[in-house]
């Protein structure tokens, strides 16, 4: 009997970054206890891993993302998916351009304000850009126009899937103003919003709750 797969989308660091490998691990030993057949982890151009070299933006990675599903929807094996910080936005992104039938659910942790995005790619360009090398990820300035956002992506949405929205009440990245906005503003019936007490954006410890909430179906 062929089982699930899992699609996890990563966030902008690199997945295989020594500061982010432990956060994957976490997701992936938890996945291997729900006996998913295959465990994907999808990077994007711009990261150290990444065998095409280049730069970060939405762009290049929603268009990475479509083949993938793409592939995956012509597949008769089912999947679920988990997507980090960046993740988020390039897979509602995506979402736009592909109907998606095989999938079961989504769920989307720490999404990112546009503001956020606005204080590390415009006003602290030279910065972000120096500080992300040791987070295993290459970014230039375009990147900021590149990124659309993401609870514009969200309104947007409009597929026949659950969709997991969960946040941790320290994410500095999606702080919890932002998680209230979201769940205030948007009614649609396949969302559904989480909030756990004391996490930061990057999960590196076992926490029960945060996983449940992750593969919340």
């Amino acid at each position: 009997m062929n089982k699930r797969k899992l699609i996890i989308l990563s966030g902008a660091g690199d997945p295989e970054n020594e500061k982010y490998k432990i956060v994957y691990n976490l997701i992936i030993h938890f996945a291997e206890t729900l006996n998913y057949g295959e465990i994907i982890i999808q990077g994007w151009v711009g990261q150290a891993s990444n065998a095409e070299k280049g730069f970060l933006n939405m762009s290049e990675a929603t268009e990475s993302a479509t083949s993938l599903f793409k592939k995956h929807e012509e597949n008769e094996i089912g999947y679920d998916v988990i997507c980090r910080s960046f993740g988020t936005g390039v897979f509602l992104n995506m979402c736009q351009k592909l109907e998606l039938k095989k999938i079961g659910f989504a769920s989307l942790w720490g999404m990112p304000t546009y503001t956020t995005f606005y204080e590390l790619f415009k006003e602290k360009l030279v910065e972000t850009i120096v500080s992300s090398r040791n987070k295993g990820v290459n970014f230039n300035e375009s990147f900021f126009d590149s990124v659309i956002p993401f609870d514009l992506l969200l309104n947007r949405f409009n597929q026949n899937f659950r969709v997991n929205i969960v946040n941790g009440s320290d994410d500095i990245y999606s702080p919890l103003a932002f998680h209230h906005f979201l769940k205030k503003s948007f009614k649609n019936r396949n969302l559904k919003f989480s909030l756990i007490d004391g996490l930061h954006h990057e999960v590196t410890e076992y926490q029960q709750e945060y996983l449940e909430k992750l593969f919340c179906k």
